[in-house]
Protein backbone atom coordinates (compact mmCIF):
# COMPACT_ATOMS: atom_id res chain seq x y z
CA UNK A 1 0.00 0.00 0.00
CA UNK A 2 2.72 2.74 1.37
CA UNK A 3 4.81 1.77 -2.36
CA UNK A 4 1.78 2.35 -4.12
CA UNK A 5 0.82 5.79 -3.08
CA UNK A 6 4.57 6.91 -3.44
CA UNK A 7 4.62 5.57 -6.76
CA UNK A 8 1.32 7.77 -7.39
CA UNK A 9 2.96 10.77 -5.77
CA UNK A 10 5.72 10.66 -8.18
CA UNK A 11 3.43 10.15 -11.02
CA UNK A 12 1.00 13.22 -10.36
CA UNK A 13 4.62 15.20 -9.53
CA UNK A 14 6.19 14.26 -12.76
CA UNK A 15 2.78 15.09 -14.26
CA UNK A 16 2.53 18.68 -12.27
CA UNK A 17 6.19 19.13 -13.99
CA UNK A 18 5.14 18.16 -17.25
CA UNK A 19 2.20 20.87 -17.44
CA UNK A 20 5.06 23.43 -17.13
CA UNK A 21 6.31 25.12 -20.04
CA UNK A 22 9.28 24.82 -18.84
CA UNK A 23 11.95 23.08 -16.26
CA UNK A 24 14.68 25.53 -16.19
CA UNK A 25 15.81 28.56 -17.70
CA UNK A 26 18.79 30.83 -17.58
CA UNK A 27 20.21 33.58 -19.19
CA UNK A 28 20.41 37.56 -19.33
CA UNK A 29 18.88 40.49 -17.76
CA UNK A 30 18.75 44.38 -18.66
CA UNK A 31 17.32 47.32 -17.70
CA UNK A 32 17.08 48.39 -13.74
CA UNK A 33 18.85 45.38 -13.40
CA UNK A 34 21.77 44.21 -15.71
CA UNK A 35 22.98 40.59 -14.90
CA UNK A 36 21.86 37.04 -15.00
CA UNK A 37 18.76 35.38 -13.90
CA UNK A 38 18.33 31.79 -13.65
CA UNK A 39 14.37 30.62 -13.46
CA UNK A 40 12.66 27.28 -12.54
CA UNK A 41 9.27 25.95 -11.78
CA UNK A 42 8.88 24.06 -8.54
CA UNK A 43 5.61 22.96 -9.45
CA UNK A 44 3.07 23.07 -11.60
CA UNK A 45 2.46 27.17 -11.41
CA UNK A 46 4.65 28.12 -8.71
CA UNK A 47 8.25 29.07 -9.74
CA UNK A 48 11.63 30.59 -8.08
CA UNK A 49 13.47 32.94 -9.80
CA UNK A 50 17.23 33.82 -8.72
CA UNK A 51 19.53 36.63 -10.26
CA UNK A 52 22.54 38.39 -9.57
CA UNK A 53 24.44 41.77 -11.25
CA UNK A 54 24.23 45.26 -10.86
CA UNK A 55 21.01 47.47 -10.37
CA UNK A 56 20.55 51.51 -11.34
CA UNK A 57 18.14 53.20 -9.88
CA UNK A 58 16.79 56.53 -8.92
CA UNK A 59 13.69 57.99 -6.88
CA UNK A 60 12.74 60.77 -4.18
CA UNK A 61 12.51 61.13 -0.34
CA UNK A 62 14.54 59.27 1.06
CA UNK A 63 14.91 58.44 5.12
CA UNK A 64 17.59 58.95 7.10
CA UNK A 65 18.14 57.55 10.41
CA UNK A 66 21.35 58.08 12.70
CA UNK A 67 21.90 56.41 15.63
CA UNK A 68 25.24 56.00 18.20
CA UNK A 69 26.78 53.39 20.26
CA UNK A 70 27.60 56.08 22.91
CA UNK A 71 24.52 56.45 24.95
CA UNK A 72 25.81 60.06 26.00
CA UNK A 73 26.92 61.27 21.81
CA UNK A 74 22.98 59.96 21.16
CA UNK A 75 21.27 62.20 24.05
CA UNK A 76 23.67 65.27 23.74
CA UNK A 77 22.71 64.42 19.03
CA UNK A 78 19.33 64.62 20.08
CA UNK A 79 19.00 67.52 21.84
CA UNK A 80 20.08 69.85 18.73
CA UNK A 81 18.99 67.05 15.73
CA UNK A 82 16.76 64.91 14.58
CA UNK A 83 17.60 61.36 14.46
CA UNK A 84 15.29 60.55 11.67
CA UNK A 85 14.53 63.05 9.01
CA UNK A 86 13.13 62.74 5.45
CA UNK A 87 14.86 64.08 2.49
CA UNK A 88 12.45 65.47 -0.09
CA UNK A 89 15.31 65.49 -2.65
CA UNK A 90 15.94 63.18 -5.99
CA UNK A 91 18.35 59.97 -4.57
CA UNK A 92 20.32 58.27 -8.01
CA UNK A 93 21.89 54.62 -6.64
CA UNK A 94 23.55 51.55 -7.72
CA UNK A 95 23.96 48.09 -5.99
CA UNK A 96 25.64 45.35 -6.77
CA UNK A 97 23.54 42.52 -5.67
CA UNK A 98 21.28 39.04 -5.50
CA UNK A 99 17.97 38.60 -5.27
CA UNK A 100 15.39 35.68 -4.97
CA UNK A 101 11.82 35.79 -5.77
CA UNK A 102 9.12 33.17 -5.57
CA UNK A 103 5.88 33.63 -7.36
CA UNK A 104 3.23 32.36 -9.31
CA UNK A 105 2.92 31.96 -12.51
CA UNK A 106 -0.08 30.82 -15.33
CA UNK A 107 -0.89 31.31 -18.72
CA UNK A 108 -2.78 33.88 -20.39
CA UNK A 109 -2.93 32.14 -23.97
CA UNK A 110 -1.41 29.88 -26.00
CA UNK A 111 -0.16 30.74 -29.22
CA UNK A 112 1.60 28.04 -32.24
CA UNK A 113 4.45 29.97 -32.14
CA UNK A 114 4.09 29.52 -28.09
CA UNK A 115 2.64 30.39 -24.65
CA UNK A 116 2.35 33.63 -23.15
CA UNK A 117 2.49 33.74 -19.61
CA UNK A 118 2.02 36.14 -16.41
CA UNK A 119 3.78 35.73 -12.97
CA UNK A 120 3.06 37.46 -9.11
CA UNK A 121 4.86 37.00 -6.35
CA UNK A 122 7.86 38.94 -3.96
CA UNK A 123 11.27 38.27 -2.87
CA UNK A 124 13.97 39.93 -1.38
CA UNK A 125 17.95 41.38 -2.49
CA UNK A 126 20.89 42.04 -0.75
CA UNK A 127 24.14 43.25 -1.58
CA UNK A 128 26.56 46.42 -1.42
CA UNK A 129 25.37 50.13 -2.93
CA UNK A 130 26.73 53.48 -3.64
CA UNK A 131 24.10 56.82 -3.55
CA UNK A 132 23.60 60.15 -4.16
CA UNK A 133 21.57 62.96 -3.51
CA UNK A 134 21.05 65.52 -6.70
CA UNK A 135 19.06 67.85 -7.54
CA UNK A 136 18.03 71.08 -5.24
CA UNK A 137 17.73 69.73 -1.68
CA UNK A 138 17.24 72.62 1.07
CA UNK A 139 18.31 75.45 -0.97
CA UNK A 140 21.45 74.53 -2.65
CA UNK A 141 22.92 71.55 -4.89
CA UNK A 142 25.22 68.62 -3.41
CA UNK A 143 28.52 69.14 -4.64
CA UNK A 144 30.47 66.67 -6.46
CA UNK A 145 33.32 65.31 -4.16
CA UNK A 146 36.60 65.19 -6.71
CA UNK A 147 35.24 68.53 -9.47
CA UNK A 148 33.64 70.68 -6.90
CA UNK A 149 30.82 71.42 -9.14
CA UNK A 150 27.05 71.41 -8.38
CA UNK A 151 24.70 67.95 -9.06
CA UNK A 152 22.20 68.58 -11.04
CA UNK A 153 20.97 65.23 -12.75
CA UNK A 154 21.16 61.70 -12.81
CA UNK A 155 23.97 61.74 -15.21
CA UNK A 156 26.41 63.99 -12.61
CA UNK A 157 25.14 61.64 -9.64
CA UNK A 158 26.62 58.33 -10.85
CA UNK A 159 29.63 60.35 -12.49
CA UNK A 160 29.83 61.93 -8.85
CA UNK A 161 29.67 57.96 -7.47
CA UNK A 162 32.80 57.27 -9.16
CA UNK A 163 35.07 60.39 -8.37
CA UNK A 164 33.75 59.57 -4.74
CA UNK A 165 35.01 56.10 -4.99
CA UNK A 166 38.66 57.22 -6.36
CA UNK A 167 38.62 60.20 -3.59
CA UNK A 168 38.21 57.60 -1.06
CA UNK A 169 40.51 54.98 -2.52
CA UNK A 170 43.59 58.01 -2.95
CA UNK A 171 42.74 59.31 0.17
CA UNK A 172 44.48 59.30 3.51
CA UNK A 173 42.39 60.81 5.80
CA UNK A 174 40.36 57.77 7.45
CA UNK A 175 37.76 60.49 8.97
CA UNK A 176 36.94 62.02 5.15
CA UNK A 177 33.37 62.70 4.71
CA UNK A 178 31.43 59.22 5.35
CA UNK A 179 34.27 58.39 7.98
CA UNK A 180 35.71 56.00 6.24
CA UNK A 181 37.81 54.79 2.80
CA UNK A 182 35.04 52.83 2.25
CA UNK A 183 32.25 54.80 0.41
CA UNK A 184 29.45 51.30 0.08
CA UNK A 185 26.88 50.90 1.98
CA UNK A 186 25.14 47.16 2.55
CA UNK A 187 21.65 47.27 0.75
CA UNK A 188 19.06 45.02 2.26
CA UNK A 189 15.05 44.78 0.23
CA UNK A 190 12.03 43.36 0.28
CA UNK A 191 9.71 44.00 -3.10
CA UNK A 192 6.82 42.50 -5.17
CA UNK A 193 7.60 40.51 -8.36
CA UNK A 194 5.23 40.62 -11.24
CA UNK A 195 5.71 40.36 -14.94
CA UNK A 196 4.70 38.60 -18.14
CA UNK A 197 6.80 36.28 -20.30
CA UNK A 198 6.45 34.57 -23.58
CA UNK A 199 7.80 31.43 -23.71
CA UNK A 200 8.76 30.18 -27.63
CA UNK A 201 7.70 26.84 -28.84
CA UNK A 202 9.57 25.96 -31.81
CA UNK A 203 13.18 27.27 -30.01
CA UNK A 204 14.51 26.39 -26.07
CA UNK A 205 13.91 30.66 -25.62
CA UNK A 206 11.76 32.63 -23.20
CA UNK A 207 11.21 35.91 -23.62
CA UNK A 208 10.06 37.86 -20.16
CA UNK A 209 9.72 41.08 -18.22
CA UNK A 210 9.18 42.07 -14.75
CA UNK A 211 8.74 45.10 -12.66
CA UNK A 212 9.68 44.93 -8.85
CA UNK A 213 8.71 47.70 -6.38
CA UNK A 214 9.84 47.81 -3.17
CA UNK A 215 11.45 49.07 -0.13
CA UNK A 216 15.50 49.81 -0.02
CA UNK A 217 17.37 50.28 3.40
CA UNK A 218 21.55 51.16 2.94
CA UNK A 219 23.21 50.40 6.09
CA UNK A 220 26.95 51.86 7.23
CA UNK A 221 28.77 51.94 10.22
CA UNK A 222 30.79 54.92 10.42
CA UNK A 223 33.65 54.11 13.12
CA UNK A 224 35.44 57.31 15.43
CA UNK A 225 32.51 60.03 15.01
CA UNK A 226 32.44 62.90 17.30
CA UNK A 227 29.74 64.36 18.38
CA UNK A 228 29.89 67.59 20.52
CA UNK A 229 27.46 69.11 22.93
CA UNK A 230 27.33 72.42 23.32
CA UNK A 231 25.88 72.67 26.51
CA UNK A 232 28.52 70.93 28.30
CA UNK A 233 31.36 71.77 25.65
CA UNK A 234 32.23 67.74 25.52
CA UNK A 235 33.25 65.91 22.58
CA UNK A 236 31.49 62.24 22.74
CA UNK A 237 33.79 59.72 20.82
CA UNK A 238 31.39 56.87 19.20
CA UNK A 239 30.48 54.68 15.97
CA UNK A 240 27.68 56.00 13.63
CA UNK A 241 25.19 54.00 12.08
CA UNK A 242 24.12 55.29 9.10
CA UNK A 243 20.67 53.81 7.64
CA UNK A 244 18.57 55.37 4.56
CA UNK A 245 15.02 53.74 3.49
CA UNK A 246 14.11 54.73 0.06
CA UNK A 247 11.58 53.68 -2.52
CA UNK A 248 13.54 50.74 -5.09
CA UNK A 249 12.24 49.90 -8.13
CA UNK A 250 13.40 48.13 -11.40
CA UNK A 251 11.94 47.24 -14.22
CA UNK A 252 13.88 45.24 -16.80
CA UNK A 253 13.51 42.60 -19.88
CA UNK A 254 15.56 38.98 -19.92
CA UNK A 255 16.24 36.58 -22.57
CA UNK A 256 16.62 32.66 -21.44
CA UNK A 257 17.66 29.89 -22.96
CA UNK A 258 15.00 26.73 -21.11
CA UNK A 259 16.26 23.15 -20.81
Amino acid sequence: MKKSLFVAAMLLGAMAMSAAPYQHSIGITAGGLNGVEYKTFVGEHFVVAADLGVQLGATKNLTETITYSNSDAQKAYEKFNETSITLDAKFAYWAFQGAANFAYQGTVKDFSAGSLQWFAGGGINMGLMQGQTYDKYEGSYPINMKTGKEIKTVGDAWKAMKDTRKVYKDSDDPKKDFGSKNPYEFKLGINAYAGMEFVFSNVPLVLGMDFRPGLGIGMKNIKDATIFDPETGTNYECNELLSIAFFDWSLGVSLRYCF
